[in-house]
């Protein structure tokens, strides 16, 4: 009888007692905790390796569809050239393939790829694929309509390099319009003059 009364007050005790508790609840919750914070490293570095792909795929897509006189397989090398330079220096990526395709009168490219984890893993996910998709148009004669906006307030009559700021600004704007009209283009851009100080002058 003594003894189921002693055991009954030393498990009432234990019950009571609250001394370590933050290290067992601490031991539970590692696990999650560790799994979090992995979740956001490997997430970041999959959105960081998709942005690189992106900005890739752009560049590769732009200088395929620059290239409008050439054959589709030269296109497709250059583009592939384009992504390679801009692509092969990101690390922890597994390497996809570059797919170019030229829908109607423009340049699609997509790419596929994966980044592989490091805390992920613990919840047995291998690696985080990645998509990329661009498409661009190709370079078409158009017409088109410049306006050049002249400053001739008073900050205009102040010295740079010797010269007063508006006698630059002149210059450069004759030089550009000159230019524009011994361009093989010329017939089809037209070009507008906007002085202005205080109120535009007509």
């Amino acid at each position: 009888m003594m003894f189921l009364q002693t055991l009954t007050e030393k498990f009432a005790a234990f019950k009571r007692e609250k001394r370590g508790n933050i290290a067992i609840i601490f031991g539970f919750a590692a696990v999650p905790l560790m799994l979090g914070a992995g979740i956001a490293v490997d997430y970041a570095r999959g959105v960081t390796a998709k942005n690189v792909m992106q900005s890739a795929a752009d560049a590769a897509a732009l200088a395929a569809a620059s290239m409008s006189n050439a054959s589709e397989a030269d296109r497709i090398a250059m583009a592939q050239s384009v992504f390679d330079a801009n692509f092969k220096t990101f690390k922890g990526v597994n390497a996809g393939n570059l797919n170019v395709t030229f829908p109607g009168d423009g340049v699609r490219v997509t790419y596929e790829a994966s980044v592989d984890t490091v805390l992920m893993k613990l919840a047995g996910i291998q690696d985080i694929p990645l998509q990329t998709e661009t498409e661009v148009n190709l370079p078409a004669a158009k017409k088109a309509e410049i306006a050049l906006v002249l400053d001739y307030s008073g900050s205009m009559d102040q010295q740079l390099n010797g010269e007063k700021k508006y006698i630059t600004m002149k210059n450069a704007a004759k030089q550009l319009v000159s230019d524009i009209a011994q361009s093989p283009a010329a017939s089809s851009i037209k070009i507008g003059l906007v002085p202005f100080s205080h109120h535009v002058y007509t």
